[in-house]
């Protein structure tokens, strides 16, 4: 008994070994692609977003047309048959500044060619001042005779030019 002879068995296990190596880089390999998925998808959802607020803000900064449906009032020409002739009308935008002071109201106007150039903040392509009282007006920057406008306000050229300071031009 003294020769007894151990025996061991040697088992390859490398097959097994790299069927587990390949099933674990599979599973790497299909998370990756969740999250591309999931990535291309959060990309794809932020993009119609953003065409949608672009939408929204276009529609929000848009002229909008109160008076009439037709497209007319954009151009800045309203049209409308006068006994049977058609009359263009041609449309201006204005605004006034108005002060009162000694009964008298003086006022500075300012013309603009569309709403939107008064709306976006461009300047104002003419301005007038002028001073009026019980339905007399009369023009600073006139240079006209105007004696009559005068004499109606109850005014002289010198009274009435120390009112030309309240105009805002």
């Amino acid at each position: 008994m003294a020769d007894k002879t151990i025996q061991s068995i040697n088992h390859n296990y490398d097959p097994v070994n790299k069927y587990i190596d390949d099933q674990a880089r599979l599973k790497r390999s299909a998370s990756s692609w969740r999250y591309a998925k999931a990535t291309a998808l959060v990309l794809i959802a932020a993009g119609i977003l953003a065409v949608l607020l672009a939408w929204a803000y276009y529609i929000y900064k848009k002229p909008h047309n109160y008076f009439n449906n037709d497209s007319s009032a954009y151009t800045g020409k309203v049209e409308k048959k006068v006994s049977g002739k058609k009359i263009v009308y041609f449309s201006k935008v204005t605004r006034f500044d108005s002060s009162y002071t000694d009964g008298y109201t003086i006022s500075t106007g300012y013309r603009w060619d569309t709403v939107d150039d008064l709306r976006y903040g461009k300047k104002h392509v003419n301005d007038w001042c002028y001073i009026a009282k019980n339905g007399a007006t009369y023009y600073f920057n006139d240079y006209e005779d105007q004696s009559a406008q005068l004499q109606l306000l109850g005014l002289t050229k010198s009274e009435v030019i120390k009112y030309s300071d309240y105009c805002t031009n």
